[in-house]
C-alpha cells in the first residue's frame, strides 16, 4: 500500500522538475550538430542550419564516417562514438553543457547486428551440411512414384518391382532420419548465432544518446533515463548523461532546408490544422477469454490522445476503422499518428506548413535517401512534415512513445519537438530514430494546453 501511495507523489515531483525544465527550454547553446565531411553536402547542410538557428560554430563538428545508411558496429564506435565524445571531452564544459546531438544528412543511420564468427562459422556449415543431404530425397520420390505407377498399370510386374520400392522406402527411413538430426544441428546453431547477435542492431541516434554508459549491454533495450516518469528515479544522479539525439536526414538536402524553414516559419506563426488518430476500432477488442493484447492498448492510446487533443479546442478526427485514412482524405494535417500499412505510405494527408507526425509500424524509417521506397518517415518528409520518427529495424510496440505523452508535452509550447519526444520515449540503445529540427517549438506562440492540463495527461491510467 505504501509503494501505491508514493507513486502520485513522484509523479508530482517529477511533473515539478518538468515544468523547471519548461522555463528554460532547449537552447541553441546546448546543441552539438555533427555533419559527415565524406558525404556531399552535409557540411553545408550543417551550416545552414547553424546560421539559422543561432548554433555557435564551435558546436559545429565534422566527422569522417561512411556514407551508407546501415553500418556495421565497429564502424560506428570508431568513426562515429569516439569522435564525438573526443570532441565532447576535449571541451570540459561540454558534457555539462551539451544536452543534444544533432545528426546531418549523410551521417549513417543504423548499426547491423553484431558479428560473431565463431556461432556464424557453426551455423553456416550446420546449413551447408542439410543443403547437401536435402536434394537427395527428391529423386529417391520420385522413382518410388514412377515404380508404384508402373505396377498400378501392369501388376504382372508387382513382384519384380515391389522389392526395389521396398528399398527405396528403406533409404527414404534413413535418409529422413539423417535429415532430422541434421536439421536439429542447424536449428541448434541457428538459435546459438541469434543468442549472441539477435536484437544487436540498433538506430545509430540512439546508441548515440547512451555513449557515455561504458559496456551496456547490446543485446535488446535500455531504459530511457529522460522519460519523465523516471526523473525522480533515485539511482538517476548514478547513470552517466543520456543525450537527446535527433537527425535531419532524408531524400534530398533541399528537403532538409525546408524543414529547417518551414520549422522557423510555423513557430513563429504558431502551428494551426487539424489533428488526425488512426486507430482501426472504436472501442478494445478482447479475445474469447477477455483478454486484451499490447495492440489493444495501443490503439486505446491513441483513442485516448484524440480525445486529450480534443479537450484543447483543437479540431481532432479520430477514425475508428481498420483501414487506414483513405488518399486525400486528411486536409489541414497539422498533427498526425496512426498505424499499420508497413512500408507502405498512404497520400492521405494535405500537411500544413510545420506538420508533426508518427506512423505505428515495423519498418517506417529503416531507409531515408533511397528515392524509391514507400516507407512513412520518408514519405512524410517529402510531403510536407517537418518532425517525425520511426524505427530502422523491428522495434515491437512498446518502443513508440505514448501518443497520449507526447502530443500533450508539445501542445504546451514549452517543449521542443526534440524535449517532447525525449521526455516521452521508453527506451533507448533501439531502434527508434527522431528527424527534425530540435529546436523547432510549434506551440510556443499559440500554446494549447496548460501544464497543469499536461500533469492531468501524464496520470497515469490502466487500460481495462
Amino acid at each position: 500500500m505504501r509503494r501505491n501511495r508514493l507513486k502520485p507523489i513522484a509523479l508530482c515531483v517529477a511533473l515539478l522538475l518538468l515544468a523547471a525544465a519548461a522555463a528554460s527550454a532547449l537552447d541553441k547553446t546546448e546543441v552539438l550538430v555533427v555533419y559527415n565531411k565524406s558525404f556531399q553536402g552535409s557540411k553545408e547542410l550543417a551550416e545552414y542550419y547553424a546560421a539559422k538557428r543561432g548554433i555557435p560554430a564551435e558546436h559545429v563538428i565534422a566527422i569522417d564516417t561512411s556514407t551508407a545508411e546501415c553500418i556495421e558496429r565497429v564502424t560506428y564506435i570508431d568513426t562515429i562514438e569516439k569522435p564525438i565524445r573526443k570532441w565532447i571531452d576535449g571541451h570540459e564544459p561540454a558534457l555539462l553543457k551539451i544536452k543534444c546531438i544533432l545528426l546531418m544528412r549523410g551521417v549513417p543511420l543504423g548499426i547491423f547486428r553484431l558479428k560473431d564468427e565463431k556461432t556464424e562459422t557453426a551455423m553456416r556449415q550446420a546449413e551447408r551440411d542439410l543443403g547437401a543431404v536435402e536434394p537427395l530425397r527428391k529423386p529417391l520420390v520420385d522413382e518410388k512414384a514412377r515404380l508404384e505407377d508402373e505396377v498400378r498399370k501392369d501388376p504382372a510386374k508387382s513382384a519384380q518391382i515391389e522389392p526395389r520400392i521396398r528399398q527405396i522406402d528403406a533409404q527414404l527411413l534413413e535418409l529422413d532420419m539423417r535429415l532430422s538430426w541434421l536439421g536439429f544441428l542447424r536449428d541448434a546453431a541457428r538459435r546459438a548465432w541469434n543468442d549472441v547477435t539477435e536484437f544487436t542492431d540498433a538506430a545509430v541516434d540512439s546508441e548515440l544518446a547512451v555513449m557515455y554508459f561504458e559496456n551496456h549491454r547490446l543485446k535488446y533495450w535500455m531504459p530511457n533515463l529522460l522519460h519523465f516518469s523516471n526523473l525522480t528515479r533515485p539511482d538517476c544522479r548514478l547513470f552517466p548523461k543520456t543525450f537527446m539525439t535527433c537527425r535531419l536526414d532524408g531524400p534530398s538536402d533541399a528537403l532538409m532546408r525546408r524543414i529547417i524553414d518551414d520549422s522557423i516559419a510555423a513557430e513563429q506563426k504558431g502551428l494551426e490544422g487539424v489533428a488526425y488518430f488512426d486507430a482501426r476500432n472504436a472501442t478494445i477488442q478482447r479475445d474469447a477469454k477477455g483478454r486484451i493484447n499490447l495492440y489493444q492498448v495501443y490503439e486505446e492510446l491513441i483513442r485516448r490522445a484524440a480525445k486529450q487533443v480534443e479537450k484543447t479546442g483543437m479540431k481532432v478526427v479520430l477514425d475508428t476503422k481498420p483501414e487506414v485514412f483513405p488518399p486525400n482524405s486528411c486536409p489541414n494535417t497539422a498533427l498526425y499518428c496512426g498505424w499499420y500499412s508497413i512500408a507502405k505510405y498512404v497520400p492521405a494527408f494535405q500537411w500544413v506548413k510545420g506538420a508533426v507526425g508518427y506512423h505505428i509500424a515495423s519498418a517506417e524509417a529503416t531507409v531515408l535517401r533511397n528515392p524509391k521506397t514507400e516507407v512513412w518517415c520518408k514519405r512524410m518528409i517529402e510531403e510536407g512534415v517537418v518532425a517525425t520518427f520511426g524505427p530502422v529495424s523491428e522495434p515491437y510496440l512498446h518502443s513508440f512513445a505514448d501518443p497520449g505523452q507526447f502530443f500533450p508535452f508539445l501542445l504546451t509550447g514549452r517543449y521542443t519537438v526534440a524535449e517532447s519526444f525525449w521526455y516521452t520515449n521508453p527506451v533507448d540503445s533501439w531502434m527508434i530514430t527522431l528527424i527534425c529540427d530540435p529546436l523547432y517549438t510549434p506551440f510556443r506562440r499559440n500554446p494549447k494546453m496548460t501544464l497543469e492540463q499536461l500533469q492531468e495527461a501524464l496520470k497515469p491510467v490502466p487500460v481495462q
